[in-house]
């Protein structure tokens, strides 16, 4: 339009820089020092301990979770590139290890499953007990994840599933009735905010246009609101970010 001046290079720039700096504190807010027990901690997030010499590179920058895997724990299978993987994707019909020893010397009618394990119903894998309620669904049906009464290593929801317990106390609701973000341990700063579940958010997600709690309580009667607020928690955010 005539008469409005065009942003100069350097002011994209630097909103380029805030965009950056912005993402660096969202992914770095689980970083170094900040895990839970029980996790892994990579240079920039926190991983379930499962996820450990699995075959996948889970640390994204680092794939630091992949490395001296010489050995591989109970219920896993030891990849000749000294990967692991759990032992139900061996002979699934997939070469999970690099170089498919996997998937050597399948018989053709599998045994029936071993003691300490689990049976997938119709024809699926049998899962190691230790997986079973554990977070991760390995059975095809999700069966392994059904009626937990108690969890392996997880978050117990009230709808009896279980979730990681890296996935607690992190601002985001990940049992139905968001209960892993109301849990005794998840403590609450002076200026936020108690959703009705006792899930706690910090004050700069109120009016941001978004629900964290989870029936959206925030998010009401913020009208006009929300755009100044929004505004407010990236700088909020940006304040944080350690200076030079």
């Amino acid at each position: 339009m005539a008469g409005l001046p065009r942003p100069s290079i350097n002011q994209f720039t630097m909103f380029g820089k805030l965009l950056v700096a912005f993402g660096l504190v969202a992914v770095t807010a689980a970083a170094a020092g900040k895990c839970r027990p029980g996790a892994f901690e990579c240079d920039l997030r926190c991983i379930p301990q499962r996820w450990v010499c699995d075959g996948i590179d889970d640390c994204w920058d680092n794939p630091i979770d992949e490395q001296n895997c010489d050995t591989c724990a109970e219920g896993y299978f030891h990849c000749q590139n000294n990967r692991c993987i759990v032992g139900h994707l061996v002979c699934n019909g997939h070469d999970d290890c690099e170089g498919g020893e996997d998937e050597l010397n399948c018989p053709v009618d599998p045994p029936p499953c071993p003691e300490g394990s689990f049976q997938c119903p119709n024809g699926g894998p049998c899962i190691h007990n230790q997986f079973v309620c554990d977070g991760r669904k390995d059975c095809y049906g999700v069966e392994d994840e059904v009626g937990c009464t108690t969890c392996n290593g997880g978050f117990h929801c009230d709808d009896d599933t279980c979730v990681f317990e890296v996935y607690m106390c992190d601002e985001r609701e990940d049992c139905p009735n968001g209960e892993d973000e109301a849990a005794p341990d998840c403590e609450c700063g002076e200026t936020d905010m108690v959703c009705s579940n006792g899930h706690c958010i910090p004050e700069c997600l109120v009016c941001d246009g978004r629900a964290h709690c989870h029936d959206g309580e925030e998010e009401r009667g913020c009208y006009g609101e929300k755009q100044t607020r929004g505004q407010n928690s990236l700088l909020h955010k940006l304040s944080k970010i350690p200076k030079n």
